[in-house]
C-alpha cells in the first residue's frame, strides 16, 4: 500500500515537471497570508532534519526512513527500478548557528555518503534560512556473471534552505541544490572502463513537511525535484552523461 501511494506521489511530480520554478516560490510566499497563527519567536522545540534553524535546545538530531526515486524511461527503457533506498540523517550542533549535516543513503549494491556544514538564521516569528554546503562520496558494485563492475565518485552540493513556520508544530522548508559531479570512474575487473571529471551536473528543489504524528513522534515528508545530466543510483545502467534528465524522489522519515 505504501508503495503504491510512493509511486502515485513520483508519477504526479513527474507529470508536472514543466511547472516554473517560480510557482513553488509564489506558493512559498503567499503562505504567511494563508497560514496565520501566534508563533512563538523562542528557541524552538520541536524535532526537525530539514528545516533551516540554528541548534540551541541539543547537540544531536537524527531520523531513519526511506528514499525512493523514479528512474526515466530514457535510461531504464521497459525496466524500472522501484528499489527504496534506506536513509539515515543526522545533525550536529557546532554552536553560533552553525551544524553539520550527515547522511547515508543505503542501498547494498550503491550507496551514498554525504556531510557538510550549515550556517542558519532566523528572520522573524514565521521565517528562518540556512547555507551549506556537502561532500559526498559514493560507491556501488554489481557481479554479473564473470564481470565484476566497480563504480564510484565525488560529488558536490552546495544549498539554500528557506523554512516556514506553520501552525500545530508544523515545519515547512523549500531547499535547493546545486548539484557538481567531481570525479567519477567505472571499472570492470581491474579496467577502468569510464572516467570523468565533468563539474556542474545539475540541480535538486525540494519541499519538505516536518509534524507531529503521534503524541511525541514526528513525521517527515519530502518531495524532492532532480534535474540533473547525472545521478549516482544510475551508474549500473550505464547512463552516458548526456542529456538533462529529471528525477522524481519521495523521502519519508521518523525522527529517532
Amino acid at each position: 500500500m505504501l508503495a503504491n501511494f510512493q509511486w502515485f506521489i513520483l508519477n504526479t511530480i513527474n507529470k508536472y515537471r514543466t511547472v516554473p520554478l517560480g510557482f513553488g516560490l509564489f506558493i512559498l510566499a503567499c503562505l504567511p497570508v494563508m497560514c496565520r497563527g501566534q508563533l512563538r519567536a523562542d528557541t524552538l522545540r520541536e524535532k526537525r532534519l530539514f528545516f533551516p534553524y540554528p541548534m540551541t535546545e541539543k547537540n544531536w538530531y537524527s531520523s531513519l526512513g526511506l528514499t525512493l526515486t523514479k528512474m526515466p524511461q530514457e535510461i531504464t527503457e521497459e525496466v524500472q527500478i522501484r528499489v527504496p533506498a534506506i536513509d539515515f540523517h543526522v545533525l550536529r550542533n557546532l554552536g553560533r548557528g552553525f551544524y553539520l549535516d550527515g547522511r547515508i543513503n543505503f542501498e547494498l549494491l550503491q550507496n551514498h555518503l554525504s556531510i557538510g556544514p550549515r550556517y542558519s538564521q532566523v528572520i522573524n516569528q514565521q521565517f528562518s534560512f540556512s547555507v551549506g554546503d556537502d561532500i559526498a562520496w559514493w560507491f556501488g558494485f554489481l557481479n554479473i556473471s564473470e564481470f565484476q563492475t566497480r563504480a564510484n565518485g565525488w560529488l558536490n552540493y552546495p544549498n539554500f534552505s528557506l523554512g516556514y513556520r506553520m501552525h500545530h508544530h508544523m515545519l515547512l522548508t523549500l531547499k535547493s541544490e546545486w548539484m557538481l559531479n567531481l570525479y567519477y570512474q567505472s571499472k570492470v575487473g581491474s579496467d577502468v572502463t569510464s572516467t570523468s571529471h565533468r563539474t556542474y551536473a545539475g540541480w535538486t528543489l525540494g519541499i519538505y513537511l516536518e509534524q507531529p504524528l503521534y503524541r511525541k513522534a514526528n513525521f517527515l515528508l519530502g518531495l524532492r525535484a532532480i534535474h540533473s545530466n547525472f545521478f549516482w543510483e544510475t551508474w549500473s545502467l550505464f547512463e552516458p552523461f548526456e542529456p538533462t534528465l529529471f528525477f522524481p524522489e519521495i523521502i519519508i522519515g521518523i525522527p529517532l
